[in-house]
Order: C-alpha cells, then sequence, then structure tokens
C-alpha cells in the first residue's frame, strides 16, 4: 500500500465549471481516515471496543476493517500525534455512521461501549470525541 500526495490543483481543473450539489442523498463512504493522538490509546477502543481488526500497521498509522477487507478505518498521528480531545466549538470531524447490518453484532459493540463507559445513546465516542453512530 502506498500513499501519494493528492495533486488538488490538478482535481480541480478536471472538475472544470461542475457545480458541487452536495452528497449524493444514498452516498456512501467505504475509507475513513481519522486523526488520534496516541495509537497506543486508540487501538484498544478500535480493536476492543468496535470491534474492528488490526490489519496493518505503518508510519504512525493502523490499519483497521471487518470481515478481511484491507482497511475501512485508517487510524493516524501523521498532524496529531500527542492531541487530546477537541474543543465542541472547533471544526473538525464530528461523527461517523457504521452501518452493521447483524443486530448480535451492534449488540456487543454497544455492550462493549457500555462497559468501557463509552456509550452515548445510538453513538460510541472515541477518545478524542468522535461519535460512532451505528445503524442497519
Amino acid at each position: 500500500m502506498t500513499t501519494e500526495r493528492l495533486d488538488v490543483h490538478e482535481l480541480l481543473d478536471r472538475a472544470g465549471a461542475a457545480e458541487f450539489n452536495g452528497f449524493p442523498p444514498r452516498g456512501c463512504v467505504g475509507h475513513v481516515n481519522l486523526g488520534v493522538g496516541h495509537l497506543r490509546t486508540a487501538e484498544p477502543f478500535y480493536t476492543g471496543v468496535l470491534g474492528l481488526d488490526v490489519t496493518q500497521r505503518l508510519h504512525g498509522a493502523t490499519m483497521l476493517a471487518r470481515g478481511g477487507y484491507h482497511h475501512n478505518i485508517c487510524i493516524n498521528v501523521w498532524q496529531s500525534a500527542g492531541a487530546g480531545r477537541g474543543a465542541d466549538d472547533c471544526a473538525g470531524l464530528d461523527s461517523v455512521e457504521l452501518v452493521i447490518k447483524d443486530p448480535c453484532e451492534r449488540d456487543g459493540i454497544f455492550a462493549r461501549a457500555e462497559a468501557a463507559g463509552v456509550r452515548d445513546g445510538a453513538a460510541v465516542i472515541d477518545p478524542w470525541g468522535t461519535r460512532f453512530t451505528l445503524s442497519a
């Protein structure tokens, strides 16, 4: 797996005069990249509470997935090493919806989150305040 710099200017040139009308109503993002303060703190949450598998560790990042996929979530410290929980009035990612179709798996995540003290209704909160809403 490689990481390559995005050429934003080329991307904008390719878009031309196309108007952005928002994310499609039934759109789905299959990969989320999350900055965390410490991988040693983050991994137990993502593996122990959310039940994701570590698929790879490299260069300040841990790749996580379910079902044998290479990674759906990447947690990293590339620009956030040592960061704590963000203030409520700061810009940033607020929440992620995880589609977990198996009700037993969802119940298991909620039970582990409750035991860890990180459940908030239908959401599970990571150590940096990112809310993971679980849906079918």
